[in-house]
């Protein structure tokens, strides 16, 4: 079986980039072992898309990344699409919704942004390739 391929949405690498930039500034070793973390957690969604449990946003599902944050993806017929990543005390979803489409189906206001700029552009670069960007620079 081939894998998925595993492509971030822009915004949800930023998030992402940003838990481990605050992380790295605490403690280099706790970032490095959080990145891995949620690099192996999506592994196995490569293989089997839909193990991920049903997501709070219709459309999408999730993977508990590490005890403290869930990776949100939808699932496409050749790759999967990581649209969000949030800490587990955040209020997800944003409590601002509206209504989508003409099924009338309530979605998160930040997802639908998501799908509408990203939903077909599967050349975004996987997980491997967040790191490579570079640091906010300090004032």
């Amino acid at each position: 079986m081939t894998p998925l391929r595993i492509a971030w949405a822009d915004e949800a690498r930023e998030i992402f980039l940003e838990y481990l930039f605050f992380i790295s500034e605490k403690d280099l070793g706790a970032a490095e072992r959080l990145f891995d973390q949620v690099e192996r957690s999506l592994e196995p969604v490569s293989y089997f898309p839909h193990s991920g449990r049903p997501g709070r946003v219709p459309g999408t599902r999730e993977v508990v990344s590490h005890p403290n944050y869930i990776a949100i993806y939808e699932v496409h017929d050749d790759f999967i699409l990581i649209v969000d990543f949030t800490h587990v005390k955040k209020l997800y979803p944003q409590a601002t919704t509206e209504r989508v489409g003409s099924a009338g189906v309530w979605c998160a206001r930040r997802i639908v942004q998501i799908r509408d700029v990203h939903h077909s552009r599967p050349d975004r670069p996987g997980l491997g390739a967040a790191l490579t960007v570079a640091a906010p620079s300090s004032p």
